[in-house]
């Protein structure tokens, strides 16, 4: 019998400029079996705004390959 949870993982500002991110998301879920819209990734703002030409092209990626993603300020929240 298998459980449909839903993670929640904080990304910091380091992880999400590793250009083995998504590799790295895409194997784990393999290992495990998850589906990639039971994962929710939390990212800061700082995380976006350190290089936002290649945080949007990642943000896209992520989306694409079926991620669930918050945008996490101190001001807002905000999902996609």
């Amino acid at each position: 019998m298998g459980f449909n949870l839903t993670v929640s993982i904080n990304l910091s500002p380091y992880c999400f400029q590793n250009n083995a991110l998504l590799s790295d998301l895409e194997s784990l879920l393999k290992k495990t079996g998850s589906l990639a819209n039971n994962i929710t990734l939390e990212v800061t703002e700082s995380a976006i705004f350190h290089d936002f030409t290649r945080a949007q092209k990642l943000i896209d990626q992520l989306h694409i390959a079926g991620f669930q993603l918050w945008l996490i300020s101190k001001s807002f929240q905000w999902r996609y």
